[in-house]
């Protein structure tokens, strides 16, 4: 399936996913996080992997699969952008 050329450039967004701090405890172990890297996996002063921020893409991939019309099957993964900014940004001044 060709791509939809009209896709190309179109805006998506932005998107939020909430998560709980079991989340992102739960993807510190399971990417091998343990007794010397506490601060990822343990509820008090709880830090986030950088990385888990990849994770919540997922549900990301249906919007764009519907918006370009693509089976993403077939699609090979190239690039892809994080840009971390603050609440009080997204709502504005």
């Amino acid at each position: 399936m060709a791509l939809n050329l009209e896709a190309i450039g179109k805006k998506i967004g932005p998107m939020t996913k909430p998560y709980t701090w079991k989340d992102a405890v739960t993807y510190a172990l399971g990417v091998g996080a343990g007794f010397s890297e506490l601060q990822y996996c343990y509820e008090k002063d709880l830090k986030v992997l950088p990385s888990f921020s990849i994770v919540t893409l997922y549900d990301f991939m249906p919007v764009l699969a519907d918006v370009s019309k693509v089976n993403l099957a077939g699609i090979l993964h190239g690039e892809q952008e994080i840009i971390f900014t603050t609440l009080s940004r997204l709502k504005g001044p």
